[in-house]
């Protein structure tokens, strides 16, 4: 459960990101229109609009140079599985690799989170803590049910 919750905070903060990434799914609606909806249900004002649109842009020059990396190691992986023999030591290397970078995303997009909820109001807070754990609940449905 305790993964699903850290699942979930990715992608919850994901939406209040812009697209990073080329999304394959097609049916999710692109990361502003999600951080609207959420804008909406938060009934943020114009000044903490701004301020969560400051966290975000932040998030992103941080972590795009990351994904970047993500994305050299999984063409690395491709290569290796190309191989006659595979080599375990780079297999190794390159997992451990992406497991920190993934970590470090992880722990950036935490922050940025912690810092989103410094600008709600108590009755904000309430609501975006109910809005992810409505997200946590679709996600261990999609993955578990």
């Amino acid at each position: 459960m305790k993964h699903l919750s850290l699942l979930f905070l990715f992608a919850l903060t994901l939406s209040f990101n812009t697209s990073l990434m080329a999304s394959s799914d097609h049916l999710q609606p692109p990361a502003t229109d999600r951080f609207e909806e959420v804008a909406t249900k938060l009934q943020l004002s114009a000044s903490q609009k701004a301020k969560i649109k400051a966290l975000r842009e932040e998030t992103k020059k941080n972590i795009e140079p990351l994904f970047i990396k993500v994305r050299t190691i999984h063409s690395q992986l491709n290569e290796l599985a190309t191989t006659p023999v595979l080599d375990d030591d780079q297999l190794m290397t390159l997992v451990k690799e992406e497991q920190e970078i993934l970590g470090h995303i992880i722990k950036i997009r935490f922050l940025e989170r912690r810092h989103i909820t410094d600008v709600l109001t108590t009755e904000q807070k309430t609501t975006f803590h109910t809005l992810i754990k409505e997200g946590e609940k679709k996600v261990s449905d999609k993955h578990c049910g």
